[in-house]
């Protein structure tokens, strides 16, 4: 009775004392007194002591060790050498550099919306031991004087060859190189980013880009080529298989570039594009269906600088980066180069002497007076002794500004002393709906809250006078706001991730993306903030003003990245034969131009032609692929729904510059479009295209509507002879891409620079011409009327173009208060609801039902439990009063075909589950083990012989499995198991008409064999369901995954009851003979099952959705990847220990559940129903309400219960359960199974919980090799179980029976040895998941 007592409350104990102790540890605010100095302490409540001088000394000494940059190779221009190198000399540094934010600063130029715009003004101030050659675009709304005019450069799109203009201005140790052209004017200097990342607009930008940096290469003679985000990775592939020494800087790893490549005709059309090599777009580029740009650089120096040389702008934010993002699991690591503060110019002490802290009693004194300065700036009431919070920065889903504007009513109600600042521009649909509730919030509290959603130039007195900043931030690479704020006295208040946390102030982690996890965390910390004592708050600013983020430490750790690069790229390269892209000044086409302060020094630079050895047919490809488009019609996008987080590839889709809030998309200044104030006359070039042979005129084209909220129309095209006056130009739209050139015009027959253009020097003879005729390069030029472009069909993002939810959660402020500002009208939950309501009319759309598209115009009234009032039957109508048709906003363009017949079904909708997911899902609970099968033939054991056979059979099916997964479409790989499956049913109803038991036999051994051939594709079926839906939230996969695990529970059960029945039968005397699987009965259970099955193989291979038809992806360095994931590793650990001290009494544990001769067959049948049914159920919606706040909460619950199936196990075949003195018989043999049945129901959450381990921590790429192999491991520990293990035949000493033996069982070493096995399974999995989680920050 005690054993029993203990099986069945101790896993259950277990699970939520080790979910509470989650919370404990890692839940709590994070009260960070010192600054980065300071050691974190796993007792939330332990206050951490000062370290001494040693201590600080080591610190930051290893702040940048443990990327292991401090190796680096002595090279001649490494720190010392480069920066004592006097200009000129042979051993400065060239590096090239190429961003689209920059800062010129003698012709008063800045573009910067975030971080890399910070950084690159710095790198162009700090860097002066270097000599820059610094790549930008010119964009719409800014004028450019005209320094020193280049020969234009060429780049290749969809086989055509296109012209940039550039010009060439030195600042300094600077030389930019400015590109212009319509593809480049469209942006701006509020968004200089294209919007999407998906689409053709962009891939020709992006195209165009990197094409002029690898132009860049050839012009001038450089050391490293340094890349900033992904937006330039493309660029070296251009060289192949010449290479350059590359590092890359991870500012915002989240933005990858990604374009789909699902068909061969997307991959085709993708290379065409970029003018890439299919072999290089294969071996560097694309990842899985994806072409991903970030994974191009990651894949450059996992292959020529053996993975060294990515590094993320924080300590913390490289680690992350490359836990979370699984194109880089190929390196062997993401270093570390934090950034400093642009202002800490000063000298930097590496030895860090500590200096005793004061509070400037002054400094405190004048923060009062800055404050009511910073209060009469905002329009708020003067009061020296308010709480003023401050949050400065870009109002987006990023910078947690919804998170301010949801939690602030509930603070300002509590806090009567609060006051709040809000200024930013608006970014994405987050801070829209965050404007106006923050409006509302200044409504109601008059005098206490300012709110400005626009660019603002902020006065000092904001920055002192405040007492907090506000940085809720969801993600942040480094976070220079709070060593901004925290430097001037306002302390941070904040979240723990990337940069953050290492000022002064109160941090708090983030363990779920769930709002109201992210809303409890927020608002404790500042409750935390405001309780803390005025004195301790004086100390922590005397310690922030002392924080160090020196410039000079910076530019040090920067030396060692690019010194060990180079050097380790040389190694490389010099062990595979080749020589590098840069070659000496001797071997230039031309002598080198000085490089003193106001010049430049290139090698050949003014020429568009590669250098001389890379112009060479034995060591270089042409210089350029051409190739002519294809002109097939494009096939129907998938009627599917698309990740509605706009998500692909753990990457975003957007642009990090782009205003989803826009309803009208983006509006572009009416600025000019050229260097200078000066009147243009366009020259002969007229506006076409040339592809060697053929030239294609485009006279008043419009610019393709890509988007119906992002499209901006191109005037049409001068005619010759016309002239252009400033105040015609000014009219037109620089954005829109009009074209009189941007520069003087070229001579027609030789490329002589204008004479008024000094410094320019003649292009060498051996160079290219550009086509006197070539167009410069814009969308119009480059796809005209045509509208078969795969890259045209880009699917939808929900932008809410129509405001049709904007107006209605605008609406619905007018009640608000501090309760319904966190629940019904917090703004992400609404905007997920919006968003899915939206998707579900965008899913309506696809299917052709425009009417039912334009009906589910917003959110059910059950969203938020309020009435909707009038609002709701306006708004019904405002899709088609807004854009003209109910189905305009989702693109799906004019030629669209939506799917029919079998595969419209499939896609019909039961809740939020399509059908097609049912189907496989049942494929999945089918597949439960390969042992079932020989159940229905009466067969309740195996023989040795017969599992080895199984096993093995299971095993090279797992492997074969893999291997058409990685060759075929995956809706032949889904339906062919069913195939197997029925051939297997149809051969067990064949059995009865074979003449002898020797050929029966037999009939069954090949129906076992396709059983468990087909049963091995279950993991298929687990990791490819809901393949439509992209990105889902944690709760969903709990409740999807606890609903198969529960119905396979009852499949199992009632499998072993047919067996059971069978072989009681045959214990009672009944012959062989008689029984129903040697009667002809059989053949009409099992063959109406067969041809069941095969009606489903024909469903599921016509209907299943373009998703499941896309050709199988390529992930270079896959395998390597894979095995560097510990929670990888550590699973094939666990299937080993589990299967080879488990499986062997697997029959053995189910045979007790239907063995009694005491409890009754419907007690028994009645046990399942409570617990797989009730009991399940009841722990499906407690689990699944709790992961809509804590999605580790299933994972972590499944941990803590330790080893249930060891536990169930145990108590099945010991012999313990054989008695239970408690009552009759039957009544002890019915609790003895419902024991039985509880610790089956624990086991299979633990089995739900371990998946969504895997599916949290890995892409479904990767879940499918892990549990494919899993299967092979778990096949070769069966086999080794069944010949070896203590219990191979029996319970053993393996499982004792304490009943009988007492304390003499737990003397033997083989129940210690499993017992300790099945232990460390969970505490394997505790220490690795946390930071293996793919979402977390």
């Amino acid at each position: 009775v005690l054993v029993a007592v203990l099986l069945a409350l101790l896993p259950l104990a277990a699970g939520t004392l080790c979910c509470v102790a989650f919370m404990k540890f890692f839940y709590k605010v994070k009260f960070n007194e010192l600054g980065m100095t300071e050691k974190s302490s796993l007792l939330p409540f332990t206050r951490p002591k000062l370290p001494d001088r040693d201590a600080l000394q080591r610190s930051v000494a290893n702040l940048f060790s443990e990327s292991k940059l401090e190796t680096a190779t002595p090279h001649p221009n490494s720190f010392g050498g480069a920066l004592a190198a006097e200009t000129g000399s042979p051993d400065r540094r060239t590096v090239l550099i190429a961003t689209m934010e920059y800062e010129i600063e003698d012709w008063d130029i800045k573009i910067k919306i975030g971080g890399l715009g910070v950084m690159a003004s710095l790198m162009a101030k700090n860097l002066a031991h270097q000599d820059l050659i610094w790549v930008v675009p010119c964009i719409g709304d800014v004028d450019y004087p005209i320094d020193r005019v280049a020969q234009p450069m060429e780049v290749v799109v969809m086989g055509q060859v296109y012209r940039i203009e550039v010009q060439y201005h030195t600042l300094r140790n600077i030389t930019f190189v400015l590109l212009d052209a319509p593809v480049f004017r469209k942006q701006t200097k509020a968004e200089p980013y294209p919007p999407r990342m998906d689409d053709l607009d962009s891939a020709v930008y992006y195209s165009a880009w990197n094409s002029c940096i690898a132009e860049a290469f050839k012009r001038f003679t450089i050391d490293l080529y340094h890349i900033n985000d992904y937006h330039g990775t493309i660029a070296p592939l251009h060289l192949l298989p010449r290479t350059i020494p590359v590092c890359l800087s991870l500012h915002n790893a989240e933005f990858q570039g990604l374009w789909p490549i699902r068909t061969m005709e997307e991959f085709e059309e993708i290379c065409q594009i970029y003018n890439l090599d299919e072999d290089y777009v294969r071996d560097y580029v694309q990842f899985g269906q994806v072409f991903n740009l970030l994974h191009a650089g990651a894949s450059y120096l996992r292959k020529h600088q053996k993975g060294f040389g990515a590094v993320g702008v924080s300590k913390k934010y490289g680690k992350r980066s490359f836990a979370r993002y699984p194109i880089f699991w190929g390196l062997s690591n993401v270093g570390s180069l934090p950034n400093p503060d642009p202002t800490d110019t000063g000298d930097w002490d590496k030895n860090l002497v500590s200096k005793e802290v004061v509070i400037d009693s002054a400094m405190e004194e004048e923060r009062g007076e800055l404050r009511e300065a910073a209060q009469k700036w905002a329009g708020l009431n003067i009061d020296r002794s308010a709480e003023l919070f401050v949050f400065v920065g870009r109002w987006s889903n990023q910078k947690g500004i919804d998170l301010i504007a949801d939690v602030f009513f509930s603070i300002l109600e509590q806090h009567p002393k609060t006051q709040l600042i809000c200024v930013g521009p608006v970014i994405d649909l987050y801070g829209k709906f965050a404007a106006v509730k923050l409006a509302k919030m200044m409504e109601q509290y008059p005098g206490r809250v300012f709110s400005k959603p626009e660019f603002t130039a902020l006065p000092p007195c904001i920055f002192g006078g405040a007492e907090f900043s506000l940085i809720p931030s969801r993600d942040e690479p480094f976070g220079l706001v709070a060593v901004e704020f925290g430097r001037k006295g306002a302390l941070g208040v904040g979240a723990r991730v990337g940069g953050l946390g290492n000022m002064p102030g109160w941090w708090y982690t983030i363990e779920s993306p769930a709002t109201k996890h992210l809303l409890n965390q927020f608002k404790g910390a500042i409750h935390t903030a405001l309780a803390t004592k005025l004195e301790t708050r004086a100390m922590m600013r005397a310690r922030s003003r002392l924080q160090r983020f020196p410039v000079v430490q910076w530019v040090e750790e920067l030396e060692k990245l690019q010194s060990k690069s180079i050097s380790l790229h040389k190694r490389v390269e010099a062990g595979r034969g080749r020589s590098t892209h840069r070659q000496s000044r001797s071997q230039a086409d031309s002598p080198s131009i000085s490089t003193a302060p106001g010049s430049t020094r290139f090698s050949s630079a003014h020429s568009t032609a590669p250098n001389t050895e890379l112009n060479s047919p034995t060591n270089s490809r042409p210089p350029s692929r051409i190739r002519s488009p294809s002109m097939a019609q494009s096939p129907s996008i998938d009627a599917t729904t698309t990740d509605s987080k706009g998500r692909m590839s753990l990457g975003r889709l957007f642009g990090p510059s782009n205003p989803r809030s826009s309803s009208q998309g983006r509006s572009r200044s009416s600025s000019r479009t050229r260097f200078g104030k000066r009147r243009m006359t366009p020259t002969g070039t007229r506006d076409g295209v040339v592809n060697n042979r053929v030239s294609i005129v485009h006279e008043g084209i419009e610019d393709l509507g890509i988007h119906a909220q992002n499209s901006a129309q191109i005037h049409p095209v001068p005619h010759e002879g016309l002239s252009i006056d400033e105040e015609d130009s000014s009219g037109s739209d620089a954005a829109n891409g009009s074209f009189p050139p941007r520069f003087p015009p070229l001579p027609p027959l030789n490329f002589e620079f204008p004479p008024d253009v000094s410094g320019a020097s003649t292009p060498t003879a051996g160079h290219r011409r550009t086509p006197r005729d070539a167009s410069s390069l814009g969308l119009n030029s480059v796809v005209g009327d045509r509208k078969s472009f795969k890259l045209q069909k880009v699917h939808p993002l929900f932008t809410d173009s129509t405001e049709t939810y904007y107006r209605a959660f605008q609406e619905k402020l007018a009640s608000i208060n501090s309760k319904t500002a966190e629940d019904q009208l917090c703004i992400e939950e609404y905007l997920v609801k919006s968003e899915k309501a939206w998707f579900t009319r965008f899913h309506y759309a696809q299917m052709g039902n425009s009417a039912a598209a334009s009906k589910s115009a917003t959110p059910a009234s059950s969203v938020f439990r309020m009435p909707w009032g009038r609002a709701s039957q306006d708004l019904d109508r405002a899709p088609n009063e807004t854009s003209g048709s109910g189905t305009s906003e989702f693109l799906l363009g004019d030629d669209y075909e939506p799917p029919t017949g079998i595969k419209k079904f499939l896609q019909k909708k039961i809740g939020d589950w399509y059908l097609y997911t049912f189907l496989l899902a049942f494929g999945q609970i089918i597949a439960a083990n390969s042992y079932q099968i020989t159940l229905l033939t009466g067969e309740n054991g195996q023989s040795a012989h017969k599992l080895y056979i199984v096993a093995s059979i299971y095993l090279a099916s797992s492997v074969i499995w893999w291997t058409l997964f990685r060759l075929f479409k995956q809706v032949y790989i889904l339906s062919t198991p069913f195939v197997f499956y029925g051939l297997a049913f149809f051969l067990v109803g064949m059995g009865p008409y074979t003449s002898n038991l020797a050929s029966r036999g037999w009939i069954y051994n090949v129906a076992t064999a396709l059983y468990a051939a087909a049963s091995a594709s279950g993991s298929l079926f687990f990791a490819l369901n809901f393949g439509t839906e992209g990105g889902t939230p944690a709760q969903s996969w709990a409740f999807r995954a606890c609903v198969i695990q529960g119905s396979q529970q009852i499949f199992v059960a009632a499998l072993w009851y047919w067996g059971s029945t069978l072989t009681a039968s045959s214990n009672a005397g009944l012959s062989s003979s008689a029984h129903v699987t040697s009667r002809p009965t059989i053949t009409a259970i099992t063959t109406p099952i067969a041809v069941f099955l095969w009606a489903l193989a024909l469903l599921l291979l016509l209907g299943l959705p373009d998703y499941y038809r896309q050709h199988p992806g390529k992930i270079p360095s896959f395998y390597k990847s894979l095995f560097r994931r510990k929670i990888v590793l550590w699973f094939f650990v666990v299937v080993v220990l589990q299967n080879y001290w488990l499986s062997a009494p697997y029959g053995r544990n189910w045979r007790y559940l239907w063995s009694s001769q005491h409890a009754p067959t419907w007690s028994i049948i009645l046990l399942i129903l409570v617990f797989f049914v009730v009991v399940w159920a009841v722990a499906l919606a407690v689990l699944g309400h709790l992961s809509k706040q804590h999605s580790w909460i299933i994972p972590i619950f499944s941990i803590g219960l330790g080893c249930p199936r060891w536990s169930q196990i145990l108590w099945a075949i010991s012999g313990i359960a054989t008695y239970i003195p408690h009552g009759s018989p039957g009544l002890g043999a019915v609790l003895g199974r419902a024991l039985w049945c509880w610790l089956a129901v624990l086991d299979a959450i633990q089995g739900v919980g371990f998946g969504i381990i895997l599916m949290q921590t890995l892409t479904r790429f990767h879940v499918v090799f892990t549990l494919l192999f899993a299967q092979v491991v778990g096949s070769v520990a069966t086999i080794a179980s069944r010949a070896t293990a203590p219990n191979a035949k029996g319970p053993g000493a393996v499982f004792p029976n304490f009943g009988v033996l007492e304390g003499e069982g737990l003397q033997g070493w083989e129940f210690w040895v499993c017992l300790l096995c099945q232990v460390v399974v969970p505490v394997g999995f505790l220490v690795f998941f946390r930071k293996s989680q793919l979402f977390k920050p």
